[in-house]
């Protein structure tokens, strides 16, 4: 019998109901997988956020030292004019 397939099929008066079950237990796994997980793209390239990096303070103009010092400059401009 080489070559030969055989197919396992139910026999029997309890043939068609025996499909059934079978064909409604391979639904209820079916149902029962979890859905598949969709990655953002930032997971997808493997998107890593970084710190900040050292250097200087992009608002200095409310720093109250670089304040003072401009205001100092600012008066002695005008005492030379």
């Amino acid at each position: 019998m080489a070559g030969v397939a055989l197919c396992v099929a139910p026999v029997g008066p309890d043939a068609p109901f025996q499909a059934r079950r079978d064909l409604a237990y391979i639904k209820e796994r079916q149902d029962k997988r979890p859905m598949p997980k969709v990655k953002t793209n930032s997971e997808k390239i493997s998107y890593k956020p970084r710190g900040r990096k050292p250097g200087r303070k992009t608002d200095f103009m409310n720093d109250p030292v670089v304040v003072a010092r401009r205001e100092k400059a600012l008066s002695r401009q005008q005492a030379a004019e």
